[in-house]
């Protein structure tokens, strides 16, 4: 399961609805919010091992919902730097100050383009149209590693990075 800004917490939370349904799923949420108080994300960091989060550089979604309020992010964060390409697994607590959360006091820098561009494509002005072509069509075999990596990641396995998957 995967999402997007809201779609990506709603994919954390539907997951621990199917889970308490003994439907286990994996989980990758792209520039989304805190969704739950800190016994929350303790909780699904135990019960839901395929997850993790991707945040970009100064991406303003992950600060929502805040921290002084209550919230926690769950774990596993990739973190992409301001270059846009390059990624790194943070650690384990969900709120790495070397990550997202080193952004969370200084809005001013909070970044909307952050949100909308991932590893070069611009979700605003992609071609949804296309791209359940691009990762199925089976002569596009690129699509087809970048989903067998993301299906088969592991949260104990060490980083990857997504750029080198990429035409």
């Amino acid at each position: 399961m995967t999402g997007h800004s809201l779609g990506g917490t709603l994919a954390q939370m539907v997951s621990m609805k199917l889970l308490r349904d003994e439907i286990r799923t994996k989980v990758i949420a792209i520039g989304g919010f805190r969704c739950g108080d800190p016994d929350f994300a303790a909780f699904y960091n135990k019960m839901n091992t395929d997850h993790f989060r991707v945040t970009k550089y100064q991406d303003f979604a992950p600060h929502y919902m805040p921290r002084f309020l209550g919230f926690k992010h769950t774990a596993t964060e990739f973190y992409v730097a301001e270059d846009g390409m390059s990624m790194r697994q943070c650690d384990d607590t969900g709120e790495d100050p070397t990550c997202s959360y080193q952004w969370e006091w200084e809005f001013y820098r909070w970044n909307l383009m952050d949100h909308f561009d991932l590893y070069g494509v611009d979700i605003q002005t992609f071609n949804w149209d296309r791209a359940c072509d691009y990762v199925f069509d089976r002569n596009q075999t690129r699509g087809q590693e970048i989903m067998e990596t993301v299906l088969n990641w592991k949260k104990e396995s060490p980083a990857f990075k997504l750029d080198m998957y990429l035409p």
